[in-house]
């Protein structure tokens, strides 16, 4: 169908849309015609073909019968369903539109066996035991130990066994066989263990393989840096199959690598862990068992807060537990914050416990207390809280505040400084990746997310059940999922318009120009209402043309004329053309019934002034300040009248 076919039609409207015609519905017809030139069916594509090949099909829309002067056309489904007159487009596009449906609904039911599925695993959340495991000692059986390789058993500083492995000219690694261990079906496990490094960017390495083919045939092998001092590690592993059932703790393959490590488990996480993998831990503080009733106890002078500069080194972490050894039964308030560059603590989150006497061990993983990347965990501290003399030498420090610490600097900051202290405190705690609520916070968000979907799609289904397009709008989504919104020119073409903007005009007052280069009441440049909107387009289009103009001096003026001049000025000064979003932001100095007489009418003047200066655009009147309801209703008028939404 081309512009010579339609001659003489008294053609109003015209747009072409382009659509694999497709069919999902048993009551569509076999074939159909167009043009003369007849389609069939193919169930096996699933669509209308001609010699064999999918059809794409254009369609100049029009219609015989339209109505000049017809302002608004709520979408092209309408358009499909008011030209009636002409049969094979119409026939056409009930084909189309039955097969939307089907796959909508389609789309809707794997939405729905989705969230059936979340609500499942929510429940057996609630009521398992999935963060369970079985936890076995590192008893290794053989070693890998070429004869160039240097291992060996020793007893650490601290008393306890340790294993020290350095390649040479191929790495040792000690080996565990856990082939009467693992389930079949275990294909993870998680090790844990204490390490350092004897020598300068030493890294472990960690392996499950199958030890009947060695090493070489599996690429489950992990590697991770170590400090100088002890650290407790968690980690997962791979368990490609059944028969990758050795473990392997060695040095990393590098010429004078050498480690050392101690304490290491295995856990094997329960069968359910396959759908919620158990989170890892990150330790934070004291390693090992200390008996602190066997140190020297020490009291502190006034002090305010105790902790250590052991501090989460990956975001996205939650609190698992907190252990504190106390001398007498009290209630200690814990904070989770940062140190500043002054050394001032900055608090983001508080919580109280009650301890007793001696070793207290508190969980939290029933609670989402956040522990971002550089923060930790303190405690509020006072005289008959001791800490103790001597400590053993990790990799971090104990801190310590007290009233004498207070000091205020030349800039009038102050506070009460955290400090290195020659005692230890007797606190540590452990992080990990999810507690239980966040989990279930992020199945919940996922079946809400689910829901929205499907009423989603219910929306659309009923549309095109009804014929009123996508729920009753004006917008369309292309293929690649771009929404873009259908509008009507003043002559009866169509046209549409991406909601992805790539030139923004704004035209506002004072909040959007008012000190200089920025909008007034905002801090800075960065922090006015123009620049989080700006942010937000180039997160979606990098390429974005913006710009901004004062134009208060609109609201200022008393008549139509001087206002409709005022906005020629605009047009011919400030745009070209080719924008596709216009904001403006106008009316809170429209504040005298003078300034407001014709308000209603010149707001109707302006929108169709840039309505015809910026064809391609959208257009967004934002209002107000200081909740000026007088202007509200006048606004409302010229919106109204042309059906748009206020």
């Amino acid at each position: 169908m081309n512009d010579a076919e339609t001659a003489g039609t008294g053609a109003i409207f015209r747009s072409t849309y382009t659509h694999a015609f497709q069919t999902g519905s048993e009551d569509n017809t076999d074939t159909a015609s167009i043009g003369g030139t007849l389609l069939e069916y193919d169930p096996g594509q699933g669509c209308f073909v001609y010699e064999g090949k999918p059809v794409n099909l254009q369609f100049l829309l029009y219609a015989n019968n339209a109505k000049a002067g017809m302002s608004h056309v709520p979408g092209y489904v309408n358009l499909f369903y008011g030209i009636g007159k002409n049969g094979a487009v119409n026939a056409l596009a009930g084909n189309m539109l039955r097969a939307e449906a089907e796959s909508l609904r389609k789309a809707e039911e794997a939405l729905q066996k989705q969230a059936d599925e979340q609500g499942e695993q929510i429940e057996a959340l609630k009521d398992s035991d999935y963060q369970n495991y079985q936890g076995i000692d590192f008893a290794p059986d053989s070693v890998f130990a070429p004869d160039d390789s240097i291992y060996e058993i020793v007893e650490d500083e601290y008393g306890d066994p340790s294993y020290r492995l350095t390649h040479v000219n191929n790495n040792p690694m000690y080996q565990m066989n856990l082939t009467n261990i693992l389930p079949e079906s275990c294909r993870e496990v998680i090790v844990e263990l204490t390490a350092r490094r004897l020598s300068e960017g030493s890294q472990l390495r960690v392996q499950m393989y199958d030890r009947n083919n060695g090493m070489s045939h599996s690429n489950t092998a992990i590697y991770f840096d170590l400090t100088n001092y002890y650290r407790r590690y968690q980690f997962r592993i791979s368990r490609v199959n059944a028969g990758n059932s050795t473990l392997g703790i060695g040095p990393r393959n590098t010429v004078g690598t050498s480690v050392q490590f101690k304490n290491a488990r295995i856990l094997i996480p329960d069968e359910r862990s396959k759908e919620f993998p158990q989170p890892l831990k990150y330790f934070q503080g004291y390693l090992g068992t200390v008996d602190f009733s066997q140190m020297e106890e020490v009291a502190l002078k006034d002090p305010i807060l105790c902790g250590i500069d052991d501090y989460a080194a990956v975001d996205g972490l939650y609190l698992d537990t907190i252990e504190l050894y106390c001398t007498k039964q009290r209630t200690v308030t814990f904070y989770v914050g940062c140190i500043d560059q002054y050394g001032l603590f900055q608090e983001l989150s508080r919580f109280t416990v009650g301890v007793r006497k001696g070793r207290n061990l508190v969980k939290f993983d029933d609670q989402k207390i956040s522990v971002p990347d550089g923060y930790g965990v303190f405690a509020a501290w006072t005289a008959e809280m001791a800490v103790y003399a001597d400590p053993l030498e990790y990799g971090f420090h104990n801190l310590i505040s007290t009233k004498a610490d207070y000091y205020e600097n030349e800039q009038g900051y102050s506070g009460y400084p955290l400090r290195q202290m020659g005692y230890m405190v007797p606190m540590r705690y452990t992080l990990t990746e999810k507690t239980l609520p966040v989990k279930l916070d992020e199945v919940s968000a996922a079946i809400d997310g689910i829901r929205e979907e499907t009423a989603y799609f219910d929306e659309r289904i009923s549309g095109l059940e009804e014929g009123s397009g996508l729920g009753g709008s004006n917008v369309l989504i292309a293929p690649n999922g771009v929404k873009y919104q259908l509008t009507i020119r003043s002559d009866g073409s169509l046209d549409t318009i991406c909601s992805i903007p790539k030139k923004v005009l704004v035209l506002g007052n004072s909040l959007t120009l008012g000190f200089g280069t920025f909008g007034m009441a905002a801090s800075d440049s960065r922090h006015d209402y123009y620049y989080y909107v700006k942010e937000f387009l180039l997160e979606h289009n990098g390429s974005l043309e913006m710009s901004r103009y004062g134009a208060s001096n609109w609201e200022g003026m008393t008549t139509s004329e001087e206002r409709r001049k005022c906005v020629q000025g605009f047009l011919d000064s400030y745009t070209d053309g080719t924008e596709d979003l216009v904001i403006i932001q106008l009316s809170d100095n429209v504040n005298t019934d003078e300034k407001r007489a014709t308000y209603a009418e010149d707001v109707k003047t302006m929108l169709q002034m840039f309505r015809a200066g910026c064809p391609k655009a959208r257009i967004l009147w934002v209002a107000s300040w200081y909740g000026w309801s007088l202007n509200y209703g006048l606004l409302k008028l010229p919106a109204e009248s042309w059906g748009l939404t206020s």
